[in-house]
C-alpha cells in the first residue's frame, strides 16, 4: 500500500550549505510547504535534529494516542525523509554522523510506529478504493442508497460498496457506531458485543458474537477498530480489520471462541462520512469477510451479503433518527471524555466546511 502522506520520489531532497556554513535541510516541496509544526522549520541543523529527537518522537507518538494518525504519519514521514537526507554526511565527519543517523533510525523500531503506518496505510488503501469506482460492479440503487460489489483476486468472497445519505445529526449516527454494547439491538443476528480493550478514545479491541440458524455453527468475530477524522477536509473516518488468529493482540489478550462457535474473518471494513450540513453526512462503506462457512458455496454467501449491505445502511439510519430520548443521548450526556473531542472536532469540520464555500 502507499503510505498516506508519501513523498513523490522525483521531489528535489538536498542538503545545502547556509551562509555560516552549517548544514541545513532543505526538503521536498510538500514538506516546505507545510505548516509552521514542519520539523524542518524548527530544526534545521542535523545537529538540532538530533539534540531533540527524543521530543520529536514523543510528539509523533502524542498524535497518535490523541488519535491523529494522518497527523502522526506525516510527521513520521517528514522525520524519516530528513534521516535519509542526512545519511549522506560531509566526507571528514563520515562515520560519526552515520553512527548517529543509525542512531536515531533504530528508535523508529517501535510497536508504536509499526502501528501507526499500519493505520495510515490501511485508512489510505480504503480511501483509495472507495475512490475508484471503475473496479466495483454496481448492483442495485434502492431509492439513494446504492450497492456495488467487487471480486477479489485473495479471496473467494466479494467485496461489497454502500452509499447513502444520513440525515440525522452527525454525533447521534457516530453514537449509534461507538457505543458497542448496544450494536445488538439493531445489527441483524447480533447477539453479544463487547470492548476487549480501549486503547484511545476511537481506538479499541471489540468482539461481536452472531447467533446464526441451525444447523450453522454460531460466528463471532475479533476486530480492531479505529477512527478518526482527515485533516482539513469534511471527511471522517472508521477502520476496521480482524486481529491475527492467535490468543494476544498488541498487548491484549483475545479469548478463544466460546463452545459451537467459528471465528469469522473481517478482511477489511470501514466507513467514510463526509459532513454535508449539521444534520446529514454521506456515508460510503466497504468490507470483504469470510463466514468460514466451509459447506456453504462462495456465490450463496455472496448473494446473501449483497443482500444484506442495503439491510444494513437501513438499520443504520433508523437506529440513528431513535437517539434522542434513548440510552445513547444518556451516554452522549456522561461520556464527555469522548464525545465533547468528537462534538469538538465536527465543530472544526463545520469550520472547514465554512471556508471552502
Amino acid at each position: 500500500g502507499v503510505d498516506v502522506c508519501k513523498m513523490e520520489a522525483d521531489t528535489s531532497t538536498r542538503c545545502n550549505q547556509d551562509v555560516d556554513g552549517a548544514e541545513v535541510f532543505v526538503g521536498p516541496a510538500a514538506v516546505q510547504e507545510s505548516t509552521s509544526s514542519s520539523i524542518s522549520c524548527r530544526f534545521q541543523t542535523f545537529e538540532a535534529v538530533y539534540d531533540n529527537f527524543a521530543a520529536i518522537l514523543a510528539e509523533i507518538c502524542k498524535l497518535y494516542e490523541d488519535d491523529r494518525p494522518i497527523e502522526a504519519h506525516r510527521l513520521l514521514t517528514e522525520l524519516e525523509t530528513l534521516l535519509s537526507c542526512y545519511r549522506t554526511p560531509p566526507a571528514h565527519e563520515a562515520v560519526a554522523h552515520a553512527r548517529k543517523v543509525a542512531e536515531l533510525e533504530a528508535q523508529l523500531h517501535t510497536q508504536t510506529i509499526v502501528d501507526i503506518k499500519q493505520d495510515a496505510t490501511d485508512i489510505e488503501q480504503m480511501l483509495s478504493q472507495l475512490d475508484d469506482v471503475s473496479d466495483w460492479t454496481f448492483v442495485a440503487d434502492h431509492k439513494g442508497d446504492k450497492v456495488w460489489y467487487k471480486k477479489e483476486k485473495n479471496s473467494p468472497c466479494w467485496s461489497f460498496r454502500l452509499e447513502g445519505l444520513i440525515e440525522t445529526p452527525i454525533l447521534h449516527f457516530l453514537s449509534c457506531l461507538n457505543e458497542v454494547d448496544l450494536m445488538p439491538s439493531w445489527v441483524p443476528q447480533m447477539a453479544d458485543a463487547k470492548d476487549l480493550k480501549v486503547l484511545s478514545r476511537f481506538r479499541r479491541l471489540v468482539c461481536a458474537r452472531f447467533n446464526l440458524p441451525w444447523p450453522v455453527s454460531n460466528r463471532d468475530c475479533a476486530v480492531y477498530g479505529t477512527g478518526c477524522h482527515i485533516p482539513d477536509t469534511k471527511t471522517i473516518v472508521i477502520l476496521l480489520r480482524s486481529v491475527p488468529f492467535g490468543p494476544e493482540f498488541r498487548g491484549t489478550s483475545i479469548p478463544a471462541p466460546p463452545d459451537r462457535t467459528v471465528r469469522a474473518w473481517l478482511n477489511f471494513g470501514g466507513f467514510r462520512m463526509t459532513v454535508l450540513s449539521p444534520t446529514s453526512c454521506k456515508v460510503e462503506a466497504m468490507f470483504n469477510a469470510d463466514p468460514l462457512l466451509s459447506y456453504v458455496p462462495h456465490w450463496a454467501i455472496n448473494w446473501v451479503s449483497q443482500m444484506l449491505c442495503h439491510f444494513l445502511l437501513v438499520k443504520m439510519r433508523s437506529q440513528a433518527a431513535k437517539v434522542t430520548g434513548s440510552v445513547y443521548e444518556e451516554r452522549i450526556k456522561h461520556n464527555r471524555y469522548v464525545y465533547e473531542e468528537i462534538e469538538n472536532r465536527l465543530e472544526h469540520i463545520h469550520t472547514v466546511a465554512s471556508n471552502l464555500l
